[in-house]
């Protein structure tokens, strides 16, 4: 009778193995997906990030013919426009240690904050 129940066993683990076999390839894919998907993301904000430590570099070459008090107001601007971009980075490093969704929740603040900043720095070049 057990060697009934354990061919018994057997038939259906060989049934459900396809089944298993491509739900663990259905898997493999999307997290496959997933990081690619963090790759890109990752690429496309350390580029914005990038590109807001260089306005702040100019912020700090253009606070040198300012006059005294605009020099102060512009070379502290452009240390607050450098942390943020760091800490920004540092939030962005993350990512790698989280799930799907919580690293789109952080990607989704981090270009929160990066937009804030832009603008802020925007409006004061402007």
């Amino acid at each position: 009778m057990l060697a009934g129940f354990g061919a018994g066993c057997t038939s259906s683990e060989t049934q459900n193995s396809p089944t298993v076999e491509k739900a663990k390839q259905d898997a493999r894919e999307a997290a496959d997906k997933a990081a690619a998907e963090a790759r890109e993301a990752k690429a496309a904000i350390s580029r914005r990030i990038d590109q807001l430590d260089a306005k702040a570099d100019e912020l700090a070459e253009k606070s040198k013919k300012a006059g005294a008090k605009a020099k102060a107001r512009m070379e502290k601007e452009g240390r607050e426009l450098k942390e943020e971009a760091k800490r920004l980075r540092d939030k962005m490093s993350t990512w790698d240690d989280k799930a799907d969704s919580a690293w789109r929740a952080t990607k989704r603040e981090v270009e929160e904050g990066l937009d804030k900043t832009e603008a802020a720095l925007k409006k004061m070049v402007d």
